[in-house]
């Protein structure tokens, strides 16, 4: 996983003249410590609230104000909701979730109005195991949800 973060980082910082920033979303505080560490060695600038209190909105406030810094790394339970992340525009779900909204409410931190660039999702699935099962799962109830006719209203 962490080899297909650091592809994926690097390839959006290359192709995006204006510095492109990732927000990194994990339920694993443990999984985001390590990806921090492996981000060290590759040079890549990360912030993360790591779990103190108080230091979120310092670490968002440095993502957005320093250009250096690359990279955002949140717990996807505690910090999915109420931010506004539009210096990024580029989302990294490492594991899939299993409630839709939670996932939609990550990507909406980055996707939402005064966001000026494009956002790119990018979800982290391994091969053959539950998480690639549950992404097919969700998206053919998405597929039959699209192709249900609305129903009367009265």
């Amino acid at each position: 996983r962490f080899g297909a973060v650091l592809g994926v980082g690097a390839a959006a910082a290359a192709g995006d003249a204006g510095g492109a920033k990732v927000v990194v979303f994990s339920r694993f505080e443990q999984t985001l410590s390590l990806l921090a560490r492996a981000c060290a060695m590759h040079a890549i600038r990360t912030a993360s609230s790591g779990g103190a209190r108080g230091s979120l909105q310092h670490e968002v406030s440095l993502f957005c104000a320093d250009p250096a810094v690359q990279a955002l790394l949140l717990s996807a339970h505690r910090n999915a909701s109420g931010l506004t992340l539009t210096a990024a525009c580029h989302v990294l779900i490492l594991e899939p979730q299993i409630d839709a909204a939670t996932e939609q409410q990550m990507i909406g931190r980055v996707h939402r109005i005064g966001q000026t660039r494009q956002t790119h999702v990018h979800r982290i699935v391994v091969r053959g195991s539950f998480e690639e099962g549950l992404g097919a799962e969700r998206q053919a109830l998405a597929q039959q949800q699209q192709e249900q006719p609305e129903a009367e209203q009265c």
